[in-house]
């Protein structure tokens, strides 16, 4: 599995970087997200990790993750060390204009019941992803707007 995904959001790279690297506030504007927990009083950097609990085709999904790539401003990347879908998800940021274009790939293998159907599954990711991109990019834009 293999998606690619850029938008352009009208926001300062730092709000943009400050959000999805949050990783607590994950699913705020992740769909698929239903909880994130972090050690007590970790500070998220490359090498942190993480449990998280998502919601993929009506299965509840658990998995822990790692923080890969930690540059503010410039890239946030993540990798499951366990769960039915074995995947990694980079962000990068390129400044452009008044805003930046947030570049996303999320690369995978399915697994488990989920390796059953990977058009579907792909798919089903393909739009989420669109979705929360969206919904993440209203919210920053919002957030400018209110702040200007």
């Amino acid at each position: 599995m293999n998606i690619d995904y850029s938008l352009y959001i009208e926001a300062s790279a730092q709000r943009v970087f400050q959000r999805i690297s949050d990783i607590s506030a994950l699913s705020e504007w992740v769909g698929f997200i239903v909880e994130t927990s972090l050690p007590p009083s970790a500070n998220v950097a490359a090498g942190t990790q993480f449990s998280e609990v998502s919601l993929l085709l009506g299965q509840e999904i658990r998995s822990e993750k790692v923080v890969t790539e930690f540059e503010p401003v410039h890239r946030f990347a993540v990798r499951s060390l366990s769960g039915p879908i074995e995947h990694a998800l980079r962000f990068q940021i390129e400044p452009q204009g008044r805003g930046v274009v947030l570049h996303i790939c999320v690369e995978g293998e399915l697994e488990g019941p989920l390796g059953l159907f990977p058009g579907l599954v792909v798919n089903t990711i393909r739009n989420q992803v669109a979705a929360d991109l969206d919904r993440l990019k209203r919210a920053l834009e919002c957030e400018s707007a209110d702040a200007s």
